[in-house]
C-alpha cells in the first residue's frame, strides 16, 4: 500500500491511499506516529493532497488509488478522531464505514449513493458522531454499535406552493427526519427511537417499519419489555413483507439473526422459506432450511 499524509504535533493525516483491494483497512500507525485524521477529499477521485506530503511505498501488486467508485469498505481504525470535508465525496460504491468515533467534516459522505451501514464501535449509550452523520444523510441507514442497532430511513424533502402569494413551505415526507432527532447531547436515545416507531406505524410503509422493528430485535436484552413486545408483534403480523424484502435485496442477515435469537417462530421461518423458493433464490432457500433445521433438532 502507497501513503499519502501530512503530519502535525499529534500525529500523521492521511491525505490519499493507494492499493489493490476496494476493502480498505486504514493503518492506525505510519513511521511510529498515530494516524489521527483523514484529509479532505482523501477518499474521493478530487485530490487535495499538499504539496511536499510524504509518501510509503511498498513493493508488491499493481495499485490504485483508493477513491471514488473503486472502494466498497472503509475500516478507520480507533486512532482517527477526524474526518475531512467532503473526505468520501462521490464514493458511489461504497457500502459499509466502520469506525470507532470521530467528527465528521463537513459534507463528509456527500454522493455516497450505495452507503447504507455504520458500524460503530461504541456503546449505545456515549457520546458519537453519529448525529453528525445522520444529518447529513437523507438516504436509508443502518447503524450497528456494539450493544443496539437502529434502521434510519429515507426521508425527503420539497418546498411547497402556498396561495396566489408564491409562499413556499417546507415539506418533509417519511419518518427518517423524525428517527434521527432521537438524541440528547450527542447520545443516541433508543426509548425515543421507539416511541417515534410508534407514532410511524400510521404514515410509515411496511416494509421500512419491518427494517425498523428487525434491527431494534437485533439486541432485544436492551429493550424495555413493551418495546420488545411492540416490534415482535409488528414482525410477527408482517413477516411476509419482511422476507420478500430480503429476498429482492438478496440479504436474510436480519432474518437469519432474528431466527438465532429465538424471535421468530418455525411456523415464520417456513413462510420465510415459501418466499425465498416462489422467486427461485436456491441460496437463500438453503439458508433458511439450514435454520429450520436447527430448530427441529
Amino acid at each position: 500500500m502507497r501513503l499519502e499524509y501530512k503530519t502535525d504535533t499529534d500525529g500523521v493525516i492521511l491525505t490519499r491511499l493507494y492499493g489493490d483491494s476496494p476493502v480498505v483497512i486504514v493503518p492506525s500507525v505510519i513511521a511510529d506516529r498515530p494516524v489521527i485524521g483523514l484529509g479532505e477529499y482523501c477518499f474521493s477521485e478530487k485530490s487535495v493532497a499538499p504539496d511536499g506530503s510524504a509518501r510509503i511505498d511498498h513493493e508488491g501488486a499493481e495499485e490504485r488509488a483508493l477513491s471514488g467508485d473503486y472502494i466498497t469498505e472503509v475500516s478507520i481504525p480507533e486512532t482517527v478522531k477526524s474526518i475531512g470535508d467532503l473526505c468520501f465525496y462521490g464514493c458511489r460504491k461504497l457500502k459499509t464505514v466502520e469506525l470507532y468515533d470521530a467528527s465528521i467534516g463537513s459534507d463528509a459522505f456527500m454522493n455516497c449513493h450505495q452507503l447504507s451501514l455504520f458500524i460503530l464501535h461504541k456503546s449505545v449509550h456515549e457520546k458519537t458522531a453519529l448525529r453528525r452523520i445522520l444529518m447529513q444523510r437523507n438516504a436509508e441507514t443502518y447503524v450497528r454499535f456494539d450493544d443496539a442497532e437502529a434502521y434510519f430511513p429515507e426521508f425527503t424533502e420539497h418546498y411547497d406552493l402556498i396561495g396566489p402569494a408564491h409562499i413556499f413551505e417546507l415539506a418533509i415526507d417519511g419518518e427518517g427526519l423524525r428517527a434521527r432527532q432521537c438524541f440528547e447531547d450527542d447520545v443516541f436515545k433508543p426509548e425515543a427511537y421507539d416511541a417515534a416507531f410508534q407514532r410511524a406505524v400510521s404514515a410509515e410503509d411496511e416494509r421500512t417499519l419491518c427494517r425498523m422493528a428487525a434491527a431494534r430485535l437485533q439486541f432485544p436484552e436492551h429493550l424495555s419489555e413493551e418495546a420488545r413486545n411492540m416490534y415482535e408483534d409488528y414482525i410477527s403480523e408482517h413477516i411476509e413483507v419482511l422476507a420478500a424484502d430480503a429476498v429482492l435485496n438478496r440479504d436474510l442477515g436480519l432474518i437469519i439473526a432474528l431466527a438465532e435469537r429465538g424471535e421468530l417462530s418455525s411456523e415464520q421461518i417456513k413462510q420465510c422459506l415459501m418466499i425465498t423458493t416462489k422467486e427461485r433464490w436456491i441460496e437463500g432457500t438453503r439458508m433458511l432450511l439450514g435454520v429450520s433445521t436447527s430448530y427441529n433438532n
